[in-house]
């Protein structure tokens, strides 16, 4: 995927509005580009944002199955520790890659995870949600898809967990005592009848993510015991075996890399970081360029949470393997075969480590040609502004919509792929003219329309 020689051209992400109506309301501006001065840089370079109302139809740029869907936030605003709390959804391409759709709206996917999607087919609602300054959606293509790096299994959790599930213990992190009272009382009645740790009814498996400076994670799981190391006890005072995998919280005070080494050099065989903050949320773990010297995977805080209340109550058994997506996957420096993708901008990152997810250079089609979004421009591009009879707020007119465009064969081989002034279609600085025009001129019709039905008063008397 990495080694080919051509640019993927797209359909655009999103339903397009009429051509009055993208003039007026900037509907489908492209907000930040390629290689943006704001969060477009480093492995996301290849990523655009483009500005939508909130509850506008997100469509499949191409074709694919659907590998992840995340609608329980709701949350947004411009403060970055909201950057992993962002509804999306992520469709796997026929080639490998990965289409992902951010910031969509709360609840707000149509498909599920496994759903087969064709190219135009409505995918969710966009939205607010995550790290943005308003309403957008961010669009890239990426290789390597977080949620589908590493497969985390738990033998001895028995059926009576399964109210615990990772998505359910939001309401027990946040309710109080009586919740955790609750789950007390179910590990202990689990725990007296566990009978066989190893049974099929008992094997668990929960939702993990290989940090991107993870070493290569087992092709054939390896099972081996969980010890929980707190953060309040010594580590060294923790009774461990030979071969066992570690549990330990995230900790501010140290750095995911840093922690990863400590719990290695005790002689852990892998290591599994629980997320501190509720959601659930997953993402990442980075920072560091070295690969770690064990595999490393975080869990949300809900999982992290019940691996630790089960594991105080009987022993607890984990297998950590690289999901199918990943297996056998190098360094991106043994991928890259061709000298020009050395010079792009996601690339430049983390060379010797395997798991760093990195946008790819694409390009989407209008009117049998290819083009990069630019920033502050419009797309569909507004060439000519309509009529006045095409003309009403909000309009969808058939005759002025462009719809979801279809794909042409990939652009010729000898075109940079790290180059991004390419020329594109822009908005005639007299069709934007016109139309702001035309936006007075219905303000001030609308103004004089309220003015005529509204009384006239006489003037108050002043004694």
């Amino acid at each position: 995927l990495v080694a080919s020689s051509s640019v993927v051209q797209l359909g655009l992400p999103y339903a397009a509005k009429s051509a009055a109506w993208r003039a007026m309301s900037g509907h489908g501006r492209c907000i930040q580009g390629v290689n943006g001065a704001s969060t477009h840089k480093g492995t996301l370079a290849y990523s655009f944002d483009f500005k939508l109302a909130v509850g506008t139809p997100v469509l499949a740029a191409r074709c694919g199955r659907v590998a992840a869907v995340v609608s329980h936030f709701s949350g947004g605003g411009a403060r970055a520790h909201l950057a992993p709390r962002a509804n999306y959804l992520a469709v796997r391409h026929d080639d490998g890659s990965y289409g992902r759709y951010y910031h969509l709206r709360h609840k707000g996917a149509f498909v599920s995870v496994g759903d087969r999607v064709e190219k135009g087919q409505c995918l969710a609602a966009s939205g607010n949600t995550g790290y943005t300054g308003g309403p957008h959606l961010h669009f890239d293509v990426v290789n390597v898809l977080p949620e589908e790096t590493s497969v985390l299994t738990v033998y001895g959790i028995p059926d009576d967990f399964e109210a615990l599930d990772h998505l359910g213990p939001r309401l027990h992190l946040a309710g109080g005592g009586g919740s955790l009272k609750a789950e007390d009382e179910l590990c202990s009645s689990a725990s007296s009848r566990c009978g066989d740790p190893f049974a099929d009814d008992q094997k668990r498996s929960f939702p993990s993510i290989a940090a991107a400076f993870s070493c290569e994670l087992p092709q054939a799981p390896r099972r081996a015991r969980l010890r929980y190391f707190p953060n309040d006890l010594p580590w060294e005072s923790i009774a461990t075996t030979n071969d066992f995998v570690a549990l330990a919280d995230r900790d501010a005070s140290q750095s995911f890399a840093e922690r990863v080494a400590a719990l290695a050099d005790l002689g852990a065989s892998a290591v599994v970081i629980a997320n501190s903050r509720a959601g659930p949320e997953l993402f990442a773990m980075g920072g560091c360029e070295e690969a770690s010297k064990v595999p490393a995977v975080l869990v949300s805080k809900e999982t992290g949470h019940l691996l630790k209340k089960r594991a105080a109550k009987a022993p607890l058994f984990v297998e950590i393997s690289a999901h199918a997506a990943v297996r056998g996957l190098q360094p991106l420096a043994e991928q890259i075969s061709l000298p020009t993708h050395r010079n792009l901008f996601s690339f430049k990152y983390g060379q010797q480590l395997r798991y760093v997810t990195r946008t790819l250079p694409v390009t989407f089609r209008h009117s049998r040609s290819g083009f990069v979004p630019q920033q502050r421009k419009i797309y569909p591009p507004v060439l000519k502004v309509p009529s006045c009879r095409l003309c009403r707020v909000g309009g969808d007119d058939d005759e002025s919509r462009d719809g979801v465009l279809e794909a042409v064969p990939s652009l010729d081989s000898s075109s940079s792929l790290g180059d991004c002034s390419t020329p594109l279609s822009t908005t005639s600085s007299s069709a934007s003219s016109r139309a702001k025009k035309f936006k007075k001129k219905k303000v001030y019709q609308q103004k004089t329309r309220n003015a005529k039905k509204s009384p006239t008063r006489s003037p108050r008397s002043h004694s």
